[in-house]
Parts: C-alpha cells; sequence; structure tokens
C-alpha cells in the first residue's frame, strides 16, 4: 500500500535548485557503495494515453472508446519502470513522444519478487504532496519515489538505464495487477548501472 504525507516544499539533500525545479520533473539519484551521488534528471512527458485516462478518472467514467476494460476509470498510478531508448547507441537517449505507449526497452527489475508484468514494473515506495511556493502556498506538488537496490535490473551485469516510465494499472498489488497504461514517460543521460550502483526516482507531478 502507498504512504501518502503532506508536507512543505523542501530542497532536496544533494539538489541544488529552485523550488520551481520540481514541477514536472524526475530526478535520479544514482548512489555508490561509499554513499556519492550522481544527479541525472530531466522533465517527464504525460503522454496521451495517461492524458485521456486522467479525464476519465476525474469524471468517474469509463470511455470504451480508450480503453474495453471495465472500471478503468477507477485505476490509480502504481509502478515505475526502467529501460534503454537508444540499444545500438546508449549514450544518446531519444526525447519522449505523447504518443508513446510503451518503453523502448523495458529491463527487468529481478527474476522474482514483488513486482508486476513479468517483473518489469515495480510499485511506487510512496506519495507525498507538496505545498508550491509560488501559488500561495497550495498543495500543487506530487512527489512519487522509487528506489532501486544495488542488485536490482544489474543482477551482476552492467545495464545502460535512460528512459522510465510511469504506469497506471488496475491494481497497486503486484500479485493482481492485469492491465498497465503508460501516463508519463522520461529519457535522461545514460546511467551505466551494475551492483554497485543504487537508484533513488523522485518523479513529480505538477498540478
Amino acid at each position: 500500500m502507498l504512504s501518502k504525507q503532506t508536507k512543505k516544499l523542501t530542497v532536496i539533500e544533494g539538489l541544488p535548485r529552485a523550488d520551481k525545479f520540481m514541477k514536472g520533473y524526475v530526478h535520479i539519484l544514482a548512489y555508490n557503495r561509499n554513499g556519492e551521488v550522481v544527479h541525472k534528471s530531466n522533465s517527464n512527458l504525460i503522454v496521451y494515453s495517461g492524458r485521456e485516462w486522467l479525464l476519465t478518472s476525474l469524471l468517474k467514467k469509463d470511455n470504451p472508446l480508450i480503453e474495453e476494460t471495465t472500471g478503468h476509470c477507477n485505476w490509480g498510478i502504481y509502478y515505475i519502470s526502467l529501460g534503454n531508448c537508444s540499444p545500438t547507441d546508449p549514450q544518446n537517449p531519444q526525447p519522449s513522444s505523447s504518443t508513446d505507449v510503451n518503453l523502448v526497452n523495458e529491463y527487468q527489475f529481478y527474476t522474482s519478487g514483488n513486482y508486476a508484468d513479468d517483473n518489469k514494473k515495480k510499485p511506487i515506495d510512496g506519495v507525498s504532496y507538496h505545498q508550491d511556493n509560488t501559488n500561495d502556498n497550495r498543495y500543487l506538488i506530487a512527489e512519487l519515489s522509487l528506489s532501486v537496490e544495488f542488485n536490482e535490473i544489474s543482477q551482476g551485469n552492467t545495464v545502460a538505464i535512460n528512459e522510465a516510465g510511469l504506469w497506471i494499472s488496475d491494481s497497486p498489488d503486484p500479485t493482481e495487477a492485469r492491465y498497465f497504461k503508460l501516463f508519463a514517460r522520461t529519457t535522461f543521460p545514460t546511467i551505466n548501472k551494475d551492483d554497485n550502483l543504487s537508484l533513488q526516482l523522485l518523479w513529480y507531478l505538477y498540478s
């Protein structure tokens, strides 16, 4: 179950930036075993499939023209996945497009565990809400967090990671989730992950 909390907008440790830098951004923090941080970030794009679903969620009414599964208006944003969008040239990731419905090359997190969709999607760790200091301190910013452990994805190898997806699903329980729709996608400078690197993703949505 996702943990939810509400707090004031603060500067995240290790991220020198203005408050507005949170809006619509994804921060990827890569930690080595000495705790040293490499910081990557990029804006995220809410794709067409995510925008279509968002209307059904707001109005609590299915749209059979975009999804035949009954009850999709009650789905939620529950999972994040990682991949390599430029397998032949991993150091030059291609930008996201509004028409994207999948990642280019989605990785498995591990061979077994608390994952969905053939171990390619990991449940979001938590959700918190932040005040927007530029809009009367209203709670207009949501932070979705995900941790990737040292041995996840790499599993003894070195893999190039330069894309991430935020996924809508019918269930937050990986053992029950059957349907997935891409909500948002981002690409970023390649992180060469091995078992000596862990990741933390902070995905910000702004209303």
